[in-house]
């Protein structure tokens, strides 16, 4: 006999990764828990939470955009300075549009909302996009957060 809600078995893949991601976030949020790991869903939830906020749709995690920022957060805590990327870089053929967020702090929370503070980051995070990859690292008490848009 399963254990599982018939309700939980209809829902959609997305939505069961965003009720986990959910989870995750709520146990992390506001705590040292999080690891460096969970730092790039970290961001994610933020930029979601806000899409939420203003009845957007919620973004997609994509893998490939997550992988393209997480290298180019690495090069820029390497640098110690923002820059944008290539934006085609790491990228494969298929999308419409493609947008960055390019931020440091010193947590993901703060970043963010330098990101909501202004109104090109904010446009992107509340923009025509679809779906999103993050990178996150930290360097000497210092984060570094690259958000890759993709419609």
């Amino acid at each position: 006999m399963s254990s599982a809600s018939p309700t939980a078995a209809r829902r959609p893949a997305g939505a069961r990764f965003a009720l986990g991601l959910l989870a995750v976030m709520l146990l992390c949020l506001g705590t040292a828990a999080c690891n460096k790991e969970q730092r790039p869903y970290e961001a994610f939830f933020y930029a979601n939470k806000e899409r939420a906020a203003h009845r957007l749709g919620a973004l997609r995690w994509n893998d490939e955009l997550a992988a393209k920022a997480q290298r180019w957060a690495e090069h820029l805590a390497d640098l110690g300075s923002l820059a944008h990327s290539t934006l085609t870089d790491g990228v494969s053929a298929g999308w419409k549009r493609l947008g960055e967020n390019v931020g440091s702090g010193g947590d993901v929370s703060e970043v963010h909302d330098g990101f909501m503070g202004s109104p090109t980051h904010r446009a992107a995070i509340l923009g025509n996009f679809e779906q999103a990859g993050v990178g996150v690292v930290e360097r000497n008490g210092k984060m570094w957060v690259v958000e890759v848009f993709k419609a």
